[in-house]
This record gives structure tokens, sequence and C-alpha cells, in this order.
């Protein structure tokens, strides 16, 4: 029983964790980067002087959003291995069928009810 409701815990703090850091907008920034990149490398009306220039731009944004995606991960694989190490059996319990299916029902659930938690 207190695996449950340590489970809930952290699919609570994870998520809010992923939603507080805008997690989803670093990949959004990756993604339309990317394909800046690919309609500027396929363009046949802009020089390759000026490809040049603004490759290592486009490089080092989609570089810094993929690290700050890749901290945002971290911090969230760092709390799992937190909770794993201060509860026993949370992590046997969490990599379970029960315990994913368990995650993503909780996971579901808390994202219907958070704007109204909110007050939103």
């Amino acid at each position: 029983m207190i695996n449950h409701l340590i489970l809930t815990v952290f699919v609570v703090v994870t998520i809010e964790l992923f939603l507080r850091m805008d997690a989803l907008v670093f990949v959004s920034k990756m993604i339309e980067k990317l394909s800046s990149f690919i309609k500027l490398m396929s363009s046949n009306h802009i020089s390759d002087h000026w490809k040049e220039k603004i490759i290592p731009k486009y490089a080092l944004i989609i570089i810094i959003n993929a690290l700050k995606f890749l901290g945002v991960l971290l911090l969230i694989i760092g709390l799992f291995s937190a909770f794993a190490w201060l509860f026993d059996g949370f992590f046997q319990f969490s990599i379970s069928v029960i315990g994913m299916v368990e995650m993503l029902l909780l996971s579901l659930f808390y994202l219907k009810i958070r704007p109204k938690l909110m007050g939103r």
C-alpha cells in the first residue's frame, strides 16, 4: 500500500517538474530549428556563404535546447533514484507491470484534474 502512495507522489512531482520547466518547449524549439535547417539546406536561393554563417547558430540553439531537455530528464531520473534509494520495494514495484499501468493511469488522472486543482 505504501508503494502506491509513494508512486502517486512521484508521478505528481515528476509531472509538475516536467510542466514547470517547460520541457516540451525545448523539444518544440529543437524541432523548429531542425525544420528551418532542412529548409535552409534544401534551398537553392540561399548562397553557400550564408548557409555557412547560419548553420553554427542553428546548431548552437539545437544543442542548448537538447541539453536543457536532457537536464530535465536527468533530474527526473535522479528523483526516481532517490525514491528507490529511500523506499524499499519502490523500484521493483515501479518497474512491474502493475506499477507501470498505475503510473500511466495516475498520470492521466492527474493531468485531467490538474487544471481544477490549479484554479484554471
